[in-house]
């Protein structure tokens, strides 16, 4: 009896509790095509053979040559003279690397035409000069025990794991073709042998140890097919038996070898011309542009429209991640992404939150709740039965540690929370119809708000919201209800910000004030339906609202992000602050990603875009992001084939890679011309294209400066770069926004124009100096010979002065001599013709006397001893008596000599310097003059505004004149017109006049022509002296 108490008492928990262990499904990853990858950069490397190094690069045989991939760089070995001449070929084309496979020591072994080769240490060697003719289902294969394994044509070899020993296994003989083959589990080998016309047959050759049994332990098997081409192919499961495909079979041929038979499968299909076992031991078969899973449940076929491929042959290949390779028979390569590590798809589940222990929270399709203990790998499922609310449409962790599934039960709003051992279901009947999935909220103080959804009921105090604590031991209860008018009816979003006030989303978006009760309307924003409201990781807040966007509370009001600024789409239906600081917002267009600055656009697949109330966005502890998607998605024009006829009631976890991308530099200049104007185009690249290159952003700075914001753009121009030495960087990041570590670098300089290099100023200064010096070189020579010139003149003017003084001097005295006598003479004489001669030497005496007087006068006016020494008085009278005495001169030679005074000349004046003037002019017109002519002497004062009074003399004469060539020179000393030579003169007089003028401090100057006869031009010579003392130079002492 007491056993039976016993196990009552155990069995009655288990049966009250309805919590069920659960079963994921997981998405089918081939029909999900954010996992596919086109290798647009491989393309055009003619791949024909693709093999795994054990550093995890890729090594393709192609056309002409092998290559090595490392996800990043691509490096062609070509196949060179020296290689090609040890092997057998066709000269007439390039070669074909057929099969390449990396050795486990890090050799590489391909067959190259019809030879062997090895490349190791960066030399090519010849293994096997002529295996024998080589084609498509050419294969190398190394062994568990290390040996090589070809498959040609024409034989079957195997080689020693060093390559220096080589084994024929199997000929083919006549018209047979050794097609196909491949290793079991155990290491045997299975070899398919055609002959045109006939059945293939399948050999098994045994291995004991890796080495080859005797023939007589081999069997044959002929198999039941018909109508086969050149290329088949077979493969080995799990199980042990062989897979063979071919392009004309119609289905799948599968070998039995424990009964000796096989069968055709998937008669349906078309044929098939690649067939391999991944790692997992799933057999996939490969046709023109299909795949198909020969080991999954009814055998699934995937069409050339499902995954997008070309209706090519496609042969396929594992990497040691679980990587897919699939190779088109023309070069194009793919890649898809198999593996559960980065891409993870849960159908008919959402991700809603992760607790502190690790546990993660799902929704499924029918409104149960799902938990998940990665530590035990653990599914439970929750429903009614266990306290679940029937429609919970949200789940939230909060920090006591608590799950909290809010909606509605039996149409009213309800909420359950899980303390970690059950659940506790709480109606509120009078509340709301619902709660919406963003309507509960944590807020800093540890409560939990609850906002009012649906159709309004008719109870008092419905609506708004309702304000939670948690007591000691995880149990709630309600604090305060916040029915309206205090707030509005329908809330479906909460945010708090740092100054405490909480934020309340409804059609309209308010902020109310806990402290104070006060609640305010923001009307900056749009008044419609507010999508999400949340705080980012820089405490900002930012609210989706509308179709206009996103919005960030800012201090001077609200910005607006739109397409203009990088999102995928204007309806932003969610948004998620990550915790590396950063903001997605999922829209109709996309997700994008905020990074603080500038958003990226379209980070994933446009099938990753959200419509109103088809999705949501999640992270876990781990940094994943999680996308839900369900049913009322109305993005059915922008989805993916693979995915419109799918339920889309699913989650899609994505977690993050940390490899940065590679930047390049696309055009570097070294030299910029003087304009300082540069356009600089760059390009990067994530490792394996994990971020499509198109989908990369940059950013860049210059000589050290503040980076950029990351945009899209893969160019940029910088204009008028100052001159000298410039660095600029340029970094790429992809959509996990890895910042590439290494920018690239260009540095360039900006060279001045050629008028400011320095070879170039050196030269001009060079030029000019030169320049500047011979210059300065020819005036000073020219100077010094119009020195030496001048000094030479000078020296012969003071000797012929000094020669004339002397004479002058000499002649004085008998000068006297003579002009006594004949002044007494002269007065004595009666007879007429005796006073004529006496007159005439009298008169000559007179001349010498006064060119000595000349003489003497240029003698003082050179030593300085000669002075203005004036008097106040009429000039007028001095200058008739001058004039007077040349009467005589003008009588004998027939011309008119008369003085015109206009005014009183009254001032001071220097008599004899006057008299020496008005002699010298009148005395020279006279003599220039001919009969019948006239000369005339004006003189008269007038008023100067900067000297005062000035006396003018003016001579004219109706002489020849003079030409304008001599006028400037007429006063030189010595100087006398060449064709006025034949009048006696001294050249003398007219130099002495203007050096006393000079001397004065006057003027003097010549006209000629003066009159418009051509018989009598004329000439009119004007002096100009100041008759006020202070404007008179050179006075003597006495009126000093």
């Amino acid at each position: 009896m007491t056993w039976k108490i016993l196990v009552l008492g155990l069995w009655f928990p288990l049966c009250c509790l309805a919590v069920e262990p659960y079963t994921p499904s997981i998405a089918d990853p081939l029909l999900e095509p954010w996992r596919w990858r086109e290798m647009e950069e491989l393309a055009d490397l003619d791949i024909l053979s693709i093999d795994e190094a054990a550093d995890g690069s890729i090594w393709f045989g192609c056309i002409g040559g092998l290559a090595r991939y490392d996800g990043r760089q691509i490096e062609r070995i070509p196949f060179d003279d020296g290689l090609l001449s040890g092997i057998a070929h066709d000269p007439n084309r390039a070669p074909w690397g057929k099969s390449v496979l990396c050795m486990r020591d890090g050799g590489l072994v391909a067959v190259v035409e019809n030879g062997l080769v090895l490349r190791t240490d960066g030399a090519w060697k010849v293994i096997q000069r002529d295996a024998g003719h080589s084609i498509f289902g050419s294969r190398l294969v190394q062994s568990e025990d290390g040996a090589v394994w070809l498959l040609m044509p024409g034989a079957l070899w195997r080689f020693s794991e060093d390559l220096t020993k080589r084994q024929v296994v199997l000929r083919a003989e006549g018209s047979q073709t050794l097609a196909s083959f491949c290793h079991d589990l155990s290491g045997d080998v299975w070899v398919l042998r055609t002959k045109s016309s006939e059945r293939p047959e399948l050999i098994h050759i045994p291995l004991r140890n890796g080495r080859v049994r005797e023939e007589q332990d081999w069997r044959t098997y002929r198999l039941d097919m018909k109508k086969i081409s050149s290329e088949p192919r077979i493969c080995a499961d799990m199980s042990g038996k062989i897979w063979c495909v071919d392009s004309r079979l119609d289905g799948v041929f599968l070998f039995d070898p424990s009964t000796g038979s096989g069968e055709m499968t998937n008669l349906s299909d078309f044929g098939y011309n690649f067939v391999m076992r991944d790692r997992s031991g799933g057999i996939w078969a490969a046709g023109a542009g299909t795949l198909k899973a020969l080991h999954r449940p009814g055998d699934p076929m995937y069409s050339a429209t499902q995954l997008g491929l070309p209706n090519i042959f496609l042969s396929l290949f594992e990497t040691a991640n679980g990587k897919a390779w699939v190779l088109e028979r023309g070069g194009n390569v793919h890649t898809l992404d198999m593996g559960r590590d980065q891409w993870l798809t849960y159908e008919g589940l959402h991700f809603e939150c992760e607790t502190d222990d690790g546990r993660q929270w799902y929704l499924t399709k029918n409104h149960h709740v799902v938990s998940y203990d990665p530590a035990s790998d653990r599914w439970l499922e929750y429903n009614i039965q266990d306290g679940l609310i029937d429609f919970p449409r949200s789940l939230h962790a909060s920090s006591h540690g608590l799950v909290w599934a809010v909606g509605n039960h039996n149409q009213r709003a309800a909420f359950s929370v899980y303390n970690g051992s059950g659940w506790t279901r709480h109606e509120l009947r009078d509340f709301a119809k619902l709660i919406w999935a963003g309507g509960a909220f944590e807020a800093k103080d540890g409560t939990v708000w609850l906002g009012c959804m649906g159709d309004k009921i008719n109870a008092p105090g419905a609506g708004g919201a309702l304000q939670y604590e948690v007591l000691d031991g995880g149990a709630v209860q309600l604090l305060e209800r916040y029915a309206p008018p205090q707030f509005p009816y329908a809330i479906h979003r909460f945010a708090q910000t740092d100054d405490g006030l909480l934020w309340i989303g409804s059609p309209t978006i308010y902020t109310f004030d806990i402290a104070t009760g006060e609640r305010r309307i923001v009307s900056e924003l749009p008044g419609m339906f507010t999508h999400d409201l949340v705080v980012d990781g820089a405490r900002s807040l930012w609210a989706a609202n509308g179709l206009s966007g996103v919005y960030r509370k800012e201090r001077d009001g609200w910005r607006n992000f739109s397409a203009e600024e990088g999102l995928a789409g204007r309806l932003v239906v969610d948004l998620l602050p990550m915790h590396d600081g950063t903001l997605l917002a999922a829209s109709d267009g996309g997700i994008s990603r905020f990074d603080g600055r500038s958003w990226a656009g379209a980070v994933f697949s446009a099938d990753f875009g959200m419509s109103n109330r088809g999705g949501s966005m999640r992270e876990s502890n781990d940094g994943a992001m999680w996308f839900n998607f369900n049913k009322k998605d109305i993005r059915s024009l922008r989805m993916n084939v693979n995915l419109a006829g799918k339920d889309p009631f699913r989650t899609v976890r994505y977690r993050p890679d940390q490899l940065a991308p590679d930047t390049f530099i696309v055009d570097h200049l070294d030299r910029i011309d003087s304009a300082g104007n540069l356009h600089v185009s760059w390009s990067g690249k994530d490792a394996w294209l994990n971020t499509p290159s198109e989908k990369l952003q940059f950013s860049w700075r210059l000589n050290g400066g503040e980076w950029s914001s990351f945009s899209g753009e893969a160019d940029h121009s910088f204009v008028g770069l100052g001159r000298g030495r410039h660095t600029l960087e340029v970094r790429a990041r992809d959509r996990d926004f890895n910042i590439d570590p290494t920018p690239a670098l260009s540095r360039f300089t900006v060279v001045p124009a050629v008028w400011q290099r320095p070879w170039f100023i050196a030269m001009v200064l060079l030029i000019g100096g030169g320049t500047v010096a011979f210059i300065w070189m020819l005036i000073y020579f020219h100077e010094k010979r119009l020195k030496d010139r001048a000094l030479h003149l000078e020296e012969i003017d003071q000797m012929k002065t000094g020669f004339f003084t002397n004479i002058s001097h000499e002649l004085n005295t008998p000068l006297g001599l003579i002009k006594e006598p004949l002044g007494r003479l002269l007065k004595k004489e009666t007879d007429p013709r005796k006073e004529t001669l006496l007159d005439m030497a009298m008169r000559n005496a007179d001349r010498i006397e006064n060119l000595v007087s000349q003489i003497l006068d240029f003698r003082k006016l050179e030593r300085g001893i000669i002075h203005i020494e004036v008097v106040e008085g009429d000039a007028a009278g001095h200058v008739r008596e001058s004039i007077e005495l040349l009467q005589p001169l003008a009588k004998r030679n027939q011309i008119s000599c008369r003085i015109v005074c206009e005014n009183a000349s009254q001032g001071w004046f220097d008599p004899d310097k006057l008299r020496k003037m008005a002699s010298n002019l009148v005395g020279n017109a006279l003599k220039y003059t001919p009969a019948g002519g006239n000369v005339v002497v004006e003189l008269k004062t007038i008023e100067d505004a900067d000297r005062g009074r000035m006396l003018s003399l003016i001579v004219e004469d109706t002489g020849p004149g003079v030409d304008p060539e001599h006028l400037s020179r007429i006063f030189d000393r010595f100087y006398r017109i060449p064709e006025k030579s034949i009048v006696d003169g001294s050249g003398i007089g007219l130099n002495l006049t203007k050096e006393l003028v000079d001397l004065w401090g006057g003027e003097i100057h010549a006209e000629s022509p003066i009159h418009s006869s051509p018989d009598g031009p004329g000439t009119r010579f004007t002096v100009l002296l100041p008759m006020e003392l202070p404007h008179i130079s050179n006075l003597g002492e006495q009126h000093e």
